[in-house]
């Protein structure tokens, strides 16, 4: 990433909420490509 000059975004310690975000749009990502698999 530092080669490309892309700079991590890091919350502070114990901030629950970018993870929950983070994992929530990853699950909704996955379920709508498994539904779109499935019906192709």
């Amino acid at each position: 990433m530092t080669d490309s000059g892309i700079i991590a975004s890091v919350g502070t310690t114990g901030d629950s909420y970018d993870n929950a975000l983070a994992e929530t749009v990853d699950g909704l990502y996955k379920s709508e490509v498994m539904h779109y698999l499935k019906e192709s």
